[in-house]
């Protein structure tokens, strides 16, 4: 343990007996010296207020023990901030068979079918006041093969710091980075499954894209009603805008229904655009609740997102191209969803995706139709086992759009996948 540039270390005793605990504040002086004579000097008292306890386990030589240690405080004045940093993370991996391939089928292990894989630390600082300086930096990686995800980079899932700050009835935030954009974030609060992990049972947020570099995001919660407004800067020489996203987005919740809006305007390098907004509904029904929203994405003809892996507008978003494409193209989704709580161990979700499509590569019209079902058992309060099963459809202009949200399917009309999947937090 590192104490010098701490200014104050809380150290916490406790009795193994009674569990009373006792504790003190320790201002770092010149030697270690006066942390071991303090720590000594609160066993002593520990060691009196239980002394009845200690005397009946004299004859086994049970000592008052200090167990734990913790330095909770550092600072550098005399309000002692307290900081914190948490290590997480969660591992997923399924083994699929999936249609639609070249060769017809295939069996495979990957990436998991309800969340990617990840750890990360996340951190803050008292400030006062209610203020505190916050950050967070999330790796993605593969657990199938040990690769990085997210383009190769290294917090490819989030990376950003800013400040919040909560007061009694609201809590607000900037942050800067790497980060969610808020359409996502929200949307993903209204599908069954969060947007899980493979494109099959997550393809309607390619509409607004996943994460954005460069992001500044203000977000307000309070009196039922959450909100963000984000702007990722272009960095484009010469213009404020060539490059550059603005989104929002706001919910409001009361009693078992909650409601929400989203909106997003991204320019690429040559500044076209793509525009995105989404309605959202949710319903809570005891051990059931049902989700509906409609989500619609228009893109100029040739909207280009940069390239992934490099630093380039619009790069590493996960945002849809229409690249090549001389028409406008339209994507209007319908998403539906429900999940119900069998048992506290067990919970089965449902889903539907339909994506009416209009100026396709060729100018014509189509279609693109999933259906999927999941269901999750929990061995522990961290650890669980699932299956999952999705059926998707293409049809009209969209069996080889190159530009298809699902993916194209090696020239065939459908695609089926069931998964066999673990996963385990920490």
């Amino acid at each position: 343990m590192i104490l010098e540039r701490c200014a104050a270390v809380r150290i916490s005793i406790i009795s193994p007996s009674t569990g009373n605990t006792m504790s003190g504040l320790i201002e770092m002086r010149d030697t270690n010296e006066y942390v071991n004579n303090k720590a000594e000097r609160l066993t002593h008292e520990c060691t009196r207020s239980s002394s009845s306890t200690f005397t009946r386990r004299k004859s086994i030589g049970v000592p008052c023990m200090a167990l734990a240690i913790a330095a909770v405080s550092c600072g550098t004045s005399s309000a002692h901030a307290q900081s914190s940093v948490t290590l997480y993370g969660l591992i997923d991996v399924a083994v699929y068979h999936q249609t639609g391939v070249a060769g017809g089928s295939e069996t495979m292990m990957s990436e998991g079918a309800l969340q990617g894989s990840r750890f990360g630390l996340k951190g803050a600082e008292e400030l006062g006041g209610g203020w505190k300086a916050i950050f967070t930096l999330e790796n993605g990686f593969a657990v199938y093969n040990g690769k990085l995800g997210q383009q190769g980079q290294l917090f490819g899932r989030q990376a950003f710091v800013g400040l919040s700050y909560k007061g009694s009835a609201t809590t607000q935030s900037l942050t800067f980075g790497r980060q969610y954009t808020a359409p996502f974030l929200i949307s993903s609060l209204f599908d069954a499954l969060q947007w899980a992990n493979p494109l099959s049972l997550s393809w309607p947020s390619l509409l607004m894209g996943c994460r954005f570099d460069n992001t500044i995001q203000y977000s307000f919660s309070g009196y039922g009603i959450n909100t963000m407004l984000q702007y990722s800067v272009g960095g484009t020489p010469g213009s404020v805008t060539v490059g550059s996203t603005l989104a929002g987005s706001a919910m409001y919740s009361t009693g078992p229904f909650t409601l929400g809006g989203t909106f997003e305007k991204s320019r690429d390098a040559n500044d076209k655009t793509m525009n995105y907004a989404g309605i959202h509904a949710g319903l809570s029904l005891g051990n059931a609740k049902l989700y509906a929203q409609y989500l619609l994405s228009l893109r100029d003809p040739d909207f280009t997102p940069g390239a992934s892996g490099t630093t380039t507008p619009l790069a590493n978003a996960s945002l849809l191209s229409n690249a090549g494409n001389p028409n406008t193209r339209r994507d209007g989704v319908i998403v539906l969803g429900a999940s119900y709580l069998f048992v506290p161990a067990l919970q089965g979700s449902v889903g539907f995706f339909r994506d009416h499509v209009s100026g396709a590569i060729d100018g014509g019209r189509g279609d693109v139709t999933t259906v999927y079902s999941v269901l999750d058992y929990l061995l522990s309060k961290r650890t669980d086992v699932y299956v999952e099963a999705a059926f998707t459809r293409l049809s009209g202009a969209e069996i080889n759009d190159k530009f298809v949200p699902s993916g194209t399917f090696n020239g065939g009309r459908s695609s089926t996948q069931v998964a066999l999947g673990l996963r385990t937090r920490f």
